[in-house]
């Protein structure tokens, strides 16, 4: 409860700031506003195709950067010599900034789905990467010590024992991952894609930039 009138405090003062134009923003509508500009996207569609677009988009990137990032993550975290010839290729790549990848993506898919889900996946998925080796070679010795004695197979003490293990961990990356996703998803779809929720806002911007923007009067020749 707490909290949550700490946010209807904070509402309330945002709406009587723009309202008494003691600050004056030019794209910063009070909530009120806010509420009734949802309602018209609401009503018109758009605001439920768009957002459909871009978390089956983040959805989709989140999925498949988990995946890559628990099947590399077991197999390095598990093999001394996969992680001591692929580590500095791993840290130089994460380094790379996302942005950089744009141009690429563009030249190579276009103003595509594609593009968004090379940039969700290359970037979502170093987290549960990372998590992923943490986690497995994180496992005590102990546990491998009783897979060992019990003459557990290979995929079964993965399967019984690693995986299990390191699950906290794993867990910790899908969420980092999830967020980045729908960050991503909305980055891409501002610069490269005509669908989504990126999209849209650029539209609604330029709009009201064309509405505030006063028109040049026409010369005759």
């Amino acid at each position: 409860m707490p909290g949550i009138l700490t946010m209807v405090v904070l509402v309330g003062l945002w709406e009587a700031v723009v309202r008494s134009r003691v600050v004056d923003f030019q794209f910063l509508p009070a909530p009120s506003a806010v509420a009734r500009g949802t309602g018209r996207l609401l009503t018109s569609g758009e605001l439920v195709r768009n957002l459909l677009h871009t978390l089956q988009v983040t959805l989709l990137g989140w999925a498949i950067a988990a995946l890559l990032g628990i099947s590399l993550g077991l197999l390095l975290g598990l093999s001394e010599t996969a992680w001591r010839y692929s580590m500095a290729s791993i840290e130089v790549m994460r380094a790379i900034p996302p942005v950089s990848l744009v141009p690429v993506a563009l030249l190579v898919f276009g103003f595509s789905i594609r593009m968004e889900l090379t940039i969700i996946v290359f970037v979502s998925a170093w987290p549960v990467l990372v998590n992923a080796i943490h986690g497995v070679r994180g496992v005590q010795s102990e546990l491998l010590d009783v897979t060992r004695t019990l003459r557990l197979s290979r995929l079964a003490t993965i399967r019984k024992v690693v995986l299990p293990a390191a699950l906290p961990s794993i867990v910790v990356g899908l969420r980092l991952a999830m967020s980045l996703s729908l960050v991503l998803a909305v980055v891409a779809e501002m610069i490269g894609n005509p669908s989504g929720l990126g999209s849209a806002r650029n539209d609604r911007k330029r709009n009201a930039v064309l509405r505030t923007t006063p028109s040049m009067p026409m010369v005759s020749t």
